[in-house]
């Protein structure tokens, strides 16, 4: 909803690539959840999805525990 994209046009691929997050002091949550497996709670973001504007949101990141990797990724807009 806060994107405007469904989902057939966001599985599968990078996150930066679809929604151009911007996370506050640089941090990079989505490598650190891609890396080392571990939850990410309550992260400040910038949303960018493929040209629209941007939009203030808070992400939770979840990593994927199966063969594949990946992750999953909660977004809240900001009110």
């Amino acid at each position: 909803e806060l994107t405007g994209l469904d989902d057939e046009r966001v599985i599968g691929r990078p996150v930066n690539d679809v929604l151009g997050l911007r996370f506050d002091n640089g941090d990079d949550p989505v490598g650190t959840v891609l890396e080392w497996g571990v939850r990410a709670l309550n992260k400040s973001v910038e949303v960018n999805a493929e040209g629209d504007l941007p939009a203030r949101a808070t992400a939770d990141l979840f990593p994927a525990y199966d063969e594949d990797g990946g992750m999953l990724l909660v977004l809240t807009p900001a009110k």
